[in-house]
């Protein structure tokens, strides 16, 4: 026992070997084992081959693809939900300039699950960045 510890003496070693370190260094000489040939590779079987996605209407390999009916533009998420963040509409100048098609608008609205685990800075700093993406600011 030294201290509180149970110690273990494996063998001496000479005051030498210590301060050269040569007891640290793990020189021990161990036979080659003979090497065993790895089995070959086996091949996998050939997936299935590549199917490009079709729009609406298109050809697939199963047939005709049933066109998506449209129906009203909706947001994601509920923005009357309590807790979710509505950003802001762009103004009608904004509009003019980068909606030349005249799509319909559709409210981004920020999950209310996320929202309301987010700070009042977080949601500020949320809409400042929406802001800026969107080249409102």
């Amino acid at each position: 026992m030294i201290g509180a510890k149970q110690v273990e003496v494996m063998g001496l070693i000479s005051e030498l070997d210590y301060n050269k370190g040569r007891c640290f260094l793990d020189v021990h000489v161990e036979k080659e084992e003979p090497k065993i040939s790895a089995p070959p590779p086996s091949r996998r079987p050939a997936s299935k081959p590549f199917c490009r996605p079709t729009l609406l209407g298109g050809e697939t390999d199963r047939g005709v693809a049933k066109p998506q009916e449209e129906g009203p533009c909706k947001p994601r998420h509920d923005p009357l939900a309590p807790g979710a963040i509505v950003m802001p509409r762009p103004s009608t100048n904004h509009q003019w300039a980068y909606n030349k098609a005249g799509l319909p608008l559709v409210d981004v609205v920020v999950d209310p699950y996320l929202t309301a685990h987010l700070r009042p800075h977080q949601r500020d700093g949320l809409l400042f960045l929406y802001e800026c993406v969107m080249g409102m600011r």
